[in-house]
């Protein structure tokens, strides 16, 4: 009589670990026993001497079990399952044509790959949620129009993990397929993601064209009832917003698209939203003590989340060094890089310039400053990642001419101008301020008192106090090169109220943070 075959297993697999083929590991499954291979050569060996048909049936069965065994925790195993289905997917696709049970066999392992995508989304980890994105997409060849709604969603992660270029031929492609299928939804989800993309990245692109975009995409995605899609259309105005240095209207929008999200129970966005929440408290008119209280109370809405705190610590960082707390302020960078690192999110260590070499600027340390300063240009640059690298640029400018260099200071004010747009405020006043000084100091008065006193008007339109008394600090210093000390005497009162308005320790600076 043949003995049921789950009786042989444990056996079996008692005599391979007694020749030392295979071992004891943790279980996918609490409560359950699992063996690994000893070697990873062995494991590709039993793996090779495997059929291509008998491969995919293993996978499929394996997740199929594992799926049973979790229940309702199935969600947190998505990466899991999808990675056995996709290979249950591929190793069918490889016997020949794929049918209609490899079509749901792919669709379903894309389902579990983008779920798992949304995982990493929420926790921050860009270069995650891409890589699964990627592989949920090419599993859905064969199904064009649940591949076309997975297509944004891969532009968007490519973004925010720093391969713009790849993120805008992705997109360029999901344009072209929601044109072909007449889908006004996708056409608008595709709109919103390539104008936020093209607000960071193409200098051509204007703030009052990118909301415009926002507002008609609104309206289609109100008529469709997609909550997403109306969170993601107010993100874009407040993206356009932290663009024109208007903190105001960027909270506002950015908090309406967190309503959106809580009604729609999608939460895989909300850490971008909090962190653009947390720099509009920082760079707006907020004092430092109220500031700190309130990113606090936005890090509590991330649930843990690694990026919020890398986020948080930055913008923290930012107040506190206005209140002139520096070592916290340093130390709380220095943490936020350390975690950018581990999430390996390249943008965001070359923005994280933004933050500290303003730092060294309010302690007097035009060295320090023009270091962090480089290596996150450096970084920005190697990303081609354009939209913050002209601000990254313009404060080196300001860094360089403080210091009398201004041959180099030209130099970078020049890259700040041809990167930034027309809209990008903060790269346009800073950029100026900073030529500013480079002509005074050679003795251009007339021309240097002219882009001072631009700067002072388009910092001036914004809520920004910092941006706008720093600006004026520029025209105070042109002034005095010009000999017109009373005129300059003025220009440094008037940064003064706004600094003191800001809460800036001993209301001096220069140089107080950057988006």
């Amino acid at each position: 009589m043949l003995r049921p075959a789950g009786e042989l297993v444990g056996p079996a697999l008692e005599g391979l670990e007694a020749k030392e083929l295979l071992r004891t590991a943790e279980p996918a499954v609490p409560g359950e026993t699992a063996f690994r291979f000893r070697h990873a050569l062995i494991r590709d060996a039993a793996y090779r001497g495997l059929p291509e048909r008998l491969r995919a049936e293993l996978h499929q069965i394996y997740a199929r079990w594992l799926g049973n065994a979790v229940g309702e925790r199935a969600s947190e195993y998505a990466e899991i399952l999808g990675f056995h289905l996709e290979q249950a997917y591929r190793h069918r696709a490889a016997l020949g044509p794929v049918d209609d049970v490899g079509r749901e066999l792919g669709g379903e392992a894309a389902r579990w790959l983008s779920l798992a995508a949304n995982r990493a989304f929420v926790r921050g980890d860009m270069r995650a949620a891409a890589g699964l994105l990627r592989r949920a997409v090419s599993l859905l060849e064969v199904d064009p129009l649940a591949r076309l709604e997975l297509l944004p969603e891969l532009g968007k992660a490519l973004r925010y993990s720093g391969d713009a270029s790849a993120g805008s031929r992705v997109l360029g492609e999901a344009a072209a397929l929601a044109d072909a299928a007449g889908d006004r939804r996708l056409q608008a989800r595709v709109a919103v993601e390539s104008a936020l993309l093209g607000l960071y990245t193409d200098p051509e692109v204007q703030a009052g064209e990118v909301i415009g975009v926002a507002e008609r995409a609104s309206v289609v995605f109100a008529e469709a009832d997609d909550r997403i899609g109306l969170a993601r259309s107010y993100n874009l105005v407040g993206h356009a917003n932290w663009h024109l240095c208007r903190a105001a209207a960027m909270e506002e929008a950015f908090r309406r698209g967190l309503a959106e999200m809580q009604r729609d129970g999608d939460y895989r966005e909300r850490w971008w939203i909090v962190t653009q929440l947390l720099c509009a408290v920082a760079f707006g008119p907020t004092r430092p003590e109220e500031g700190i209280e309130q990113c606090r109370d936005l890090l509590a809405l991330g649930d843990d989340v690694q990026s919020l705190e890398m986020t948080a610590g930055a913008a923290i960082g930012s107040l506190e060094a206005v209140r002139g707390n520096l070592d916290t302020a340093r130390q709380l960078v220095a943490r936020s890089r350390a975690i950018a690192e581990e999430l390996g999110l390249r943008q965001w260590l070359g923005a994280l310039a933004n933050f500290a070499g303003p730092i060294e600027l309010l302690a007097g340390d035009l060295d320090a400053a023009e270091r962090e300063l480089r290596r996150g240009y450096a970084e920005l640059e190697a990303l081609g990642e354009t939209g913050v690298l002209s601000t990254t640029a313009a404060f080196l400018a300001r860094t360089l001419a403080s210091g009398a260099r201004y041959e180099e200071a030209e130099s970078f004010a020049g890259i700040s101008t041809r990167f930034g747009s027309r809209d990008d405020v903060y790269s346009q006043v800073v950029c100026r301020g900073a030529l500013a000084r480079v002509l005074a100091g050679r003795g251009r008065l007339d021309r240097a008192e002219q882009l001072a006193r631009e700067a002072v008007i388009r910092g001036g339109e914004t809520d920004f106090l910092n941006l706008r008394g720093e600006s004026l600090l520029d025209l105070a210093e042109v002034l005095r090169a010009g000999g017109r000390g009373q005129d300059a005497v003025k220009a440094t009162s008037e940064a003064l109220t706004l600094f003191e308005a800001k809460g800036l320790h001993g209301a001096r600076g220069t140089g107080t943070g950057a988006p």
